[in-house]
């Protein structure tokens, strides 16, 4: 599976474990304040982890591991709090999905390292070893006096 195609299943899981939390949270009584929280907080980093998968980021899926364990014993929480056996198990499969497809894309090769630009081969300064003598290039700053000739360090 693409690389692209896996960041979209991941949405798409995100969304998916995001829309059962807050399905379940409707059939709770108390912590709906914490759980709303909560949801907009995973909202949150659900976002980051979508930007960071399209733009082949090292730290995406790690990140990803993270927020589906969380939304997992989120969801048993809420089960616990609502007894709503069908958004129970549908929670723990979207989870459990993402949890598996973030696991296995660990070890991809397609993902590229974090990078700075002044560490590519590019921008690296390049000196003349090669024992000659270098010229120095003129300074347009006005007219060289007359019979004499200038030479700049520069």
């Amino acid at each position: 599976m693409e690389t692209e195609h896996k960041a979209i299943i991941t949405g798409i899981l995100l969304a998916l474990s995001l829309m059962t939390a807050l399905l379940l949270e409707s059939r709770i009584t108390s912590g709906v304040k914490y759980q709303l929280v909560f949801i907009f907080l995973g909202i949150l980093v659900s976002a980051a982890i979508v930007f960071g998968l399209m733009m082949r980021r090292a730290w995406a899926y790690p990140l990803g591991i993270i927020v589906f364990m969380l939304s997992l014993a989120n969801v048993l929480w809420l089960f616990v709090a609502s007894r709503s056996l069908l958004g129970f198990a549908f929670g723990i499969l979207v989870n459990i999905v993402g949890l598996v497809i973030c696991l296995f894309s660990l070890e991809s090769g397609h993902i590229e390292p974090y990078h700075d630009d002044y560490a590519s081969p590019v921008n690296l300064e390049t000196y003349d070893i090669s024992g000659q003598p270098m010229t120095a290039p003129k300074r347009g700053r006005g007219r060289p006096p007359k019979n004499q000739q200038v030479y700049s360090n520069f």
